[in-house]
């Protein structure tokens, strides 16, 4: 009679322990967007937040890549909060008023003639 080995990856307590890692760390990457976010203009807050979730994804994504995560995998991996990530920044962006970003750039820009420069 054989005895077969239980496959650690599929262990009902070990994927719950890593999709429990998984979601602590998805909710300190959108923690900490959303608390970066709260410094930012209220007219832009919806553009910073969406900008910063985008780039929480590719942090999640060089760190997946890097830890060598398998893609597809029986628990949620830093690919897929990568994934969670992006469509968040995406849905985000929808709601995101291109006039109120051109406004704040022409705002934020100097007016014509000055120059910045050391001993001017």
């Amino acid at each position: 009679m054989q005895v077969r080995r239980r496959d650690p990856t599929t262990d009902g307590a070990v994927i719950r322990s890593r999709n429990r890692e998984s979601a602590v760390r998805l909710g300190l990457m959108l923690g900490v967007a959303l608390l970066l976010t709260a410094a930012a203009p209220a007219e832009l807050r919806l553009a910073t937040l969406s900008g910063l979730l985008f780039v929480s994804a590719f942090i999640a994504s060089a760190f997946a890549a890097l830890s060598r995560e398998r893609l597809l995998a029986p628990h949620f991996t830093r690919w897929d909060e990568s994934a969670v990530l992006l469509a968040l920044s995406t849905a985000i962006g929808f709601f995101v008023d291109p006039a109120v970003l051109d406004t704040a750039i022409q705002h934020s820009q100097l007016p014509a003639g000055v120059a910045i420069g050391v001993g001017s």
